[in-house]
């Protein structure tokens, strides 16, 4: 993956080279330019890449790059399991469920950055469809013994990139403000899930 820094991260002066953009990528992962309810840090890719330096965020980014904010990783890892030779896509699709349903609009986009990637691997794309989203979203996070199911009443149009997008705001401040409570209660079962993935050793990472 590469990163290219706007003109403006530098005062608009000579182009940050790419390893200048990450280490500014890195910077601003541990400033406190980083809203409180972002739960999750996301590099753009280039042909989406809003560079008027405003902070925006979404419930649905394409997976190019996340950092996610420590004390939300229960919530979100491991990654949905996909039965073989089901469309890859569909992982990042329940990943979207958890975050839209949990921490809306909570993926920050960092200001004035984009990103690529020419080594792009090959993928199972086929078959990417509501009904194989939900099966695999059931599959991985619902509980019948809690009574927790998430994303029931979703239609396909929830699962597109970008969707829940506020802003541009001008500040991380006005930012925060208008990203929605997130509704950790709602979904502390995922926690156990969390839970029992840490006690195997990670062994589906």
């Amino acid at each position: 993956m590469e990163v290219r820094c706007n003109p403006q991260v530098a005062n608009n002066k000579a182009p940050l080279s790419l390893t200048e953009c990450w280490q500014n990528v890195f910077k601003f992962i541990s400033s406190d330019e980083v809203p409180e309810k972002v739960s999750t840090i996301t590099v753009l890719l280039q042909i989406d890449a809003d560079l008027n330096g405003g902070f925006v965020a979404f419930s649905n980014a394409d997976a190019l790059f996340a950092a996610f904010k420590r004390e939300r990783v229960p919530y979100l890892l491991p990654y949905a399991t996909l039965r073989e030779g089901q469309s890859q896509w569909d992982s990042q699709a329940a990943h979207f469920c958890l975050i839209g349903s949990c921490m809306a609009s909570s993926v920050l986009s960092i200001p004035l950055v984009k990103g690529s990637n020419q080594a792009h691997r090959e993928y199972v794309r086929d078959g990417f469809n509501l009904q194989s989203i939900s099966a695999t979203i059931a599959r991985n996070y619902n509980d019948n013994s809690t009574g927790f199911s998430i994303c029931d009443d979703w239609e396909f149009g929830h699962f597109s990139q970008e969707y829940g997008r506020i802003g541009p705001f001008k500040s991380r401040k006005e930012l925060d403000q208008n990203i929605p409570d997130p509704k950790l209660e709602y979904c502390a079962p995922l926690t156990a899930r969390f839970a029992e993935w840490e006690k195997s050793g990670f062994d589906d990472a």
